[in-house]
């Protein structure tokens, strides 16, 4: 069993390094999920300090920590083209149209905030949310070749 595991954790730790190929994989509505070459640059703020504000570069997956709190920020999917169809997120197209990534915050519960981050567009949030969160790049995406399945 410890073979195992150890296994499994030299095959993460050289995926993350990038000695191994990375895979992308999508979900339902083709949003990618996982892929350790997708780099994003955000910034965090707060609804109730608009002067506070740190930028971060996370990965896919890769949980983060915001400001000096007891809470983490964790990229959960990536869209390239984020639209709302028929009342459903979907990526509608491989192309960078809309770029955005949807945001979790953990608390020591568990999930306690959710938001969706855009390229080009201010931090939005209901008022629910506390943490704002605004996409400001995208690095190691590439849209697949014509005709090449994601």
């Amino acid at each position: 069993m410890k073979a195992v595991v150890l296994a499994i954790l030299i095959l993460v730790t050289s995926a993350l390094a990038g000695d191994l190929p990375v895979g992308r994989e999508t979900d339902e509505r083709g949003a990618i999920v996982a892929d350790t070459s997708l780099v994003f640059g955000l910034v965090a703020g707060h609804r109730l300090y608009p002067e506070w504000s740190e930028e971060h570069e996370v990965r896919l997956g890769e949980e983060f920590w915001l400001g000096d709190l007891d809470f983490r920020g964790v990229i959960r999917c990536f869209m390239s083209d984020f639209k709302i169809i028929d009342g459903e997120r979907v990526n509608a197209s491989p192309a960078m149209e809309n770029p955005s990534v949807f945001v979790v915050v953990l608390g020591d519960s568990g999930a306690v905030d959710s938001t969706w981050a855009f390229l080009n567009f201010p931090p939005h949030f209901s008022p629910n949310n506390f943490f704002t969160f605004q996409l400001t790049r995208v690095d190691g995406y590439e849209p697949p070749a014509e005709g090449e399945e994601d």
